[in-house]
């Protein structure tokens, strides 16, 4: 038998109406370019005295986590990243649709089955049931894709040998040149010049554990969100004091050195964008992310011969004023 490779296997997915209970995984999520399942028994043993060897060995809980490397293409992925409602609206009569994953925001997230096919003489399927996220990151490099990074837990897997149907979108995925980022005083950012890279973290469990077990079973009871927090970097190239100004004094940019007076920080606004250049109704594709009360928390500058002088500046948003993303994905195939 042969082994599988990667042009055999493919990726499908599916929202739960209830934690743990399998739906049939039918959609995509983006141009998938990598998907790591990892499955861990925790052992449990017991020794004795009288002997060096082990007595007994059975096996404990079972923990389950996928990470998903993607190239962003639609915002079918951004709900179990942001859980809450999601506000869908048709542009006219339009094949365009904006997303917006911000207005509501939720404490819990939605669980998802995810399928890992494998198309075969005889298939090969893995299908991850409870799948929650737990943390996702979306990067953007000079000269690259627009890339989200996801990881998840799951309660439970089952195998089987019927693949599903294969489902690659035809959207394009946001290119770097069509992007752009802007910061300083919220509601009032202007674009950032010379930026080489942007991430953006949001982070599901920023404290605890998002899996509850129970006597009686080795699986997951439960799994949900445990604290958010929503961090970010860039790296741009350093041209004047500006940004550093922010970190010293607020979103003014214009200390001249750190304030010390007890005084709480104007924070700052930062806003991503990514389109395609086309106006909504006519084949539309955006996607913003626009963060305020913004707190600068680390900028790092190496300074070397010969070299440009790149910042890297890192920080911490208090609030998600929109997410919101423009594709095809209708309402009713979301």
């Amino acid at each position: 038998m042969a082994p599988i490779n990667a042009n055999q296997t493919f990726l499908l997915y599916a929202k739960e109406s209830a934690y743990g209970t399998p739906v049939s995984d039918t959609k995509d999520l983006g141009l998938i370019q990598s998907v790591t399942p990892t499955d861990n028994v925790l052992p449990m043993h017991s020794t004795a005295l009288g002997s060096s060897e082990i007595q007994d060995l059975d096996w404990g809980r079972h923990e389950i986590g996928l990470r998903i490397d993607m190239d962003v293409q639609h915002s079918r992925v951004f709900e179990l990243l942001t859980g809450g409602t999601v506000v869908h609206t048709q542009s006219g009569a339009t094949a365009d649709w904006s997303h917006e994953f911000a207005t509501n925001l939720a404490s819990t997230l939605p669980s998802a089955t995810i399928g890992l096919h494998h198309d075969l003489t005889t298939d090969a399927v893995s299908k991850y049931e409870g799948c929650v996220a737990t943390s996702g990151t979306l990067s953007m490099d000079v000269n690259g894709i627009l890339k989200l990074s996801m990881d998840l837990v799951a309660q439970s897997v089952v195998t089987g040998t019927t693949a599903g149907t294969k489902v690659i979108s035809t959207l394009k995925p946001f290119k770097a040149h069509q992007a752009t980022l802007s910061t300083g005083v919220i509601s009032s950012e202007a674009t950032l010049a010379d930026v080489q890279r942007f991430e953006f973290t949001i982070n599901n469990i920023a404290s605890g554990d998002p899996r509850v077990y129970k006597l009686g079973s080795r699986l997951v009871s439960f799994a949900d969100m445990q604290g958010r927090t929503m961090t970010f970097s860039f790296t741009v190239a350093y041209a004047n004091l500006t940004e550093y100004q922010r970190m010293l004094g607020g979103s003014a940019g214009s200390a001249t050195s750190p304030t010390d007076t007890g005084a709480a920080p104007t924070l700052c606004g930062l806003v991503f964008n990514a389109n395609n250049g086309v106006a909504a109704g006519s084949g539309r594709q955006d996607i913003i992310i626009n963060l305020s009360n913004v707190l600068y928390t680390s900028i790092s500058r190496p300074m070397q011969v010969n070299n440009w002088i790149m910042a890297t500046i890192e920080g911490v948003a208090q609030t998600l004023d929109s997410f919101s993303m423009y594709d095809t994905l209708t309402s009713s195939t979301f």
